[in-house]
């Protein structure tokens, strides 16, 4: 994986991790951060993200 590729990738990371915080804050404010949908989302954009990196550590 190129430094470019990986670099843009972490950084996407950071930032659907972010906006993760802000949207579970604004639910906590609501009282509807039981619901598992939005949780369910973000796990599923931070593992996309994440699994070239995880593809490479076991390569």
């Amino acid at each position: 994986m190129s430094t470019t590729i990986g670099s843009l990738l972490a950084i996407l990371i950071m930032l659907v991790t972010i906006i993760y915080g802000v949207v579970y804050i604004q639910k906590k404010k609501r009282n509807t951060d039981r619901e598992a949908t939005y949780k369910i989302v973000f796990t599923m954009a931070i593992l996309l993200l994440a699994l070239p990196f995880i593809l490479t550590i076991f390569k």
